[in-house]
């Protein structure tokens, strides 16, 4: 099989599950999990890859804790909420978008010692007969960190999200609307929606600027939850401590194209 390209993005490390989970296995609790430590990047990793092709990416995997553990990888599907958490689904929920079922992740049974640092191969592995019209496509993995005499139900753990592209979707996204007001004393809310109008999946930072008589007085820049081609999302930013008066307010979307967007409006603080 033809081999394809992987970029990989992100580096986070995770002492504890901050993943909302929509459905998992069930697993058997254990008396003593507060010791289990796991790293793992990265995160999210990117594949350009077409009918017959095959892309592997490297994930590390990290005991950071002083007790020995076993690493688990889940298959999963997965859908970005509007605060940009993670739902877990049941690999197949997505459909037509999702590829869990070519993913692969080897070892499959890995044992970590206090301090051991691993690296798995995540695979993409697809069949000839794979569409090859231009899509965007996703699914991954949810990593756990369970001990060596049984599974627990809690405790430390990560998703790596995948993306697989084929062909070259075009990108484009716009932002619809711009609202800021300013609710309480000393805060100001900022409300912004982005609509991507292309057909490739955009991963977005949003960078708000409030400045006052030409000193600037807020310079944030988030993470905005992935848009897939034709999703909406508003994002809603809440800033506190500002000082009584009008500021200019500008709101700039870096989505990964060529230009940027800018919105621009004002607030009067009371």
């Amino acid at each position: 099989m033809r081999n394809a390209r992987a970029r990989i993005a992100g580096i986070a490390i995770v002492f504890g599950s901050a993943i909302a989970i929509l459905t998992a296995p069930v697993l058997a609790q254990s008396s003593n999990p507060a010791s289990l430590s796991l790293t793992v990047s990265p995160l999210v990793v990117e594949f350009r890859a077409g009918p017959g092709d095959t892309s592997t990416a490297t994930v590390t995997v990290h005991n950071g804790g002083s007790d020995p553990e076993r690493i688990i990888a889940l298959r999963m599907d997965w859908k970005a909420a509007a605060d940009g958490t993670v739902r877990v689904e049941q690999p197949g929920t997505e459909g037509a978008a999702s590829i869990a079922n070519y993913l692969g992740m080897e070892p499959g049974d890995v044992q970590l010692a206090p301090g051991e640092t691993r690296e798995l191969a995540l695979t993409l592995d697809l069949p000839p007969t794979f569409p090859g019209a231009t899509a965007v496509y996703h699914s991954g993995f949810l990593v756990r960190a369970v001990p060596l005499s049984g599974h627990v139900n809690f405790g430390p753990a990560a998703t790596i999200v995948a993306y697989n592209t084929v062909g070259a979707p075009e990108s484009h996204a716009k932002l619809t609307q711009l609202h800021v007001s300013s609710p309480a004393g000393g805060s100001a809310v900022l409300s912004a929606r982005l609509v991507n109008d292309g057909a490739a999946y955009a991963r977005a930072t949003g960078r708000i600027v409030l400045s006052q008589d030409g000193r600037v007085a807020v310079d944030e820049t988030d993470s905005l939850p992935v848009l897939f081609a034709g999703e909406a999302r508003v994002f809603n930013r809440s800033l506190s401590g500002l000082a009584p008066g009008t500021y200019q307010v500008s709101f700039t979307v870096d989505y990964g194209a060529p230009t940027l967007i800018e919105g621009t409006t004002e607030v009067h603080v009371r």
